[in-house]
């Protein structure tokens, strides 16, 4: 196969997997069921998607787009139902495009809009390519300094995209002030006290709305991490993991520290940080490691909130 056309393919799958997320937010809202995330969708599914990216490609309005999809879908066996099934093969948009209802018209109005912001978006990154070229749509396995070289030092140079790091530590320690200053110059999203549904829509923004830019956030710092039940706790942990390996972004969770659910949800992260007061009432804390993938868990390093 032609590196041209591997190319081609690689932006239509990027194109349908953006247009997927954006259609998951948008059922979310509509109070739909939200599908599953791309990579677990079925190759069957996917395929429809991808053939719905070609048809925007050749030129397809929101009406020949509908009708290809139902063409698509009727090939795969599947009928028209009141309720989308997918064991009996059944769904509500099975009808001619004049009879879907505007909340669904408008559904193919946006998928074609979004699979044409992320074609322009990824003729602008060829463009504008330089010599620091990433991965076009990942920074996995990038690292960026912390602002403190013995911190570094302990990381093994810094904190790596793509990976997970939970920030512990009693009241008072700085476990907003530290990572805030650790992302001070980078591409990120802080995202404040979020519950499980809140969480969901801001990570599906940072996948979708910033693929669109060819901006991916280079991190994601959710600030604090709390949830109104060890099961929505484990659900947010798991959901916070897949963005990590979807996206490359490195992930920072602050928690308070202490209580059992830690331990439950500490195997989740590449790396634990705990932040320590000094005794002697002014502004260092010393950093110390419960897990750490990159570094050593005996060594510490202090550091001035101040600073």
């Amino acid at each position: 196969m032609l590196a041209s056309q591997v190319a081609q393919e690689e932006i239509v799958e990027l194109a349908a997997m953006t247009a997927h997320n954006v259609n998951n937010a948008l059922r979310a809202g509509l109070g739909e069921t939200v599908k599953p995330a791309w990579q677990d969708c079925l190759p069957s599914f996917r395929k429809t998607v991808m053939q719905g990216v070609l048809g925007v490609i050749q030129g397809n309005g929101p009406e020949k787009s509908h009708e290809s999809w139902t063409a698509a879908k009727a090939a795969l066996g599947w009928t028209y139902g009141p309720v989308e099934n997918e064991a009996l093969k059944t769904h509500p948009c099975m009808v001619p495009y004049a009879q879907l209802p505007d909340a669904q018209k408008q559904k193919d109005t946006i998928f074609i809009a979004t699979v044409k912001a992320v074609l322009r978006g990824k003729a602008k990154a060829e463009q504008k390519a330089s010599a620091s070229h990433l991965s076009s749509y990942s920074h996995h396995g990038r690292k960026f300094s912390s602002g403190s070289p013995s911190i570094d030092n302990l990381l093994g140079g810094g904190l790596v995209a793509g990976t997970r790091v939970l920030v512990t530590g009693g009241p008072g320690t700085g476990k907003s002030i530290l990572p805030e200053r650790w992302l001070k110059g980078t591409n990120h999203v802080t995202i404040s006290s979020p519950g499980l549904k809140a969480l969901e829509a801001s990570l599906l923004n940072a996948e979708s709305h910033q693929f669109l830019e060819q901006n991916m956030p280079f991190a994601v710092f959710i600030d604090p991490l709390d949830a109104s039940s060890e099961d929505e706790l484990k659900k947010m942990v798991d959901r916070i993991g897949s963005h990590a390996k979807k996206t490359g972004s490195c992930v920072i969770v602050t928690r308070q520290q202490g209580g059992r659910i830690d331990h439950i949800i500490e195997h989740a992260f590449d790396v634990v940080i705990v932040l320590e007061r000094d005794n002697g009432g002014g502004s260092d804390v010393t950093v110390s490691f419960l897990k750490n993938r990159y570094g050593s868990l005996d060594a510490t390093a202090k550091v001035s909130l101040s600073s």
